[in-house]
């Protein structure tokens, strides 16, 4: 069996501070960042997956989750084959944030493979504001294809949304 390449280019949204950054630099670099500064319209890391026969080199586009950077973040969607789509489950503004996120990752493409993912799955459960039903409507509502709580502070669960998003595809667009 031949090894092929691809290159993926993966777009991530969500509001600021929700966590996106911190996640990608544990995800690819393998360091929690204490002190992470505002995105500040795009960021941009890389990591390779293998999955069956396929070696991905992930193009990961960090959008700035602040209000003032969203006109910009339309030129930065095209060519996208998926997106992750960010919440914090200790704030419930981002969550209802979800249903934007989802209306700008898709706004070149409507049927845009999605994944969901809620940050600070460390802390106490009295300091979680959204609840598991919710999650699993606003997943539903929106056709995503998963869901998962990481914790980029402990690195629980860090590489699944990335390898379930990547297995998505492969089984969906490359057997």
């Amino acid at each position: 069996m031949r090894t092929r390449n691809a290159v993926l280019k993966i777009i991530i949204g969500g509001d600021g501070g929700v966590g996106k950054t911190t996640y990608l630099y544990k995800l690819c670099q393998g360091k929690f960042l204490t002190d992470t500064k505002m995105t500040v319209g795009v960021g941009f890391l890389t990591k390779n997956v293998k999955y069956g026969d396929t070696n991905y080199n992930l193009a990961l586009w960090d959008f700035g989750g602040q209000d003032q950077f969203r006109f910009i973040l339309t030129t930065y969607v095209k060519g996208a084959h998926a997106g992750l789509v960010f919440f914090s489950l200790d704030r419930a503004t981002s969550f209802m944030s979800i249903d934007e996120w989802v209306e700008l990752l898709r706004s070149e493409k409507p049927d845009l493979p999605l994944y969901l993912v809620g940050t600070k799955a460390d802390l106490e459960d009295e300091d979680l504001q959204i609840s598991g039903k919710e999650i699993l409507e606003k997943m539903n509502e929106h056709d995503m294809i998963g869901y998962t709580r990481t914790s980029s502070k402990t690195g629980n669960r860090i590489d699944e949304p990335i390898n379930k998003l990547v297995m998505y595809y492969h089984d969906t667009f490359m057997s």
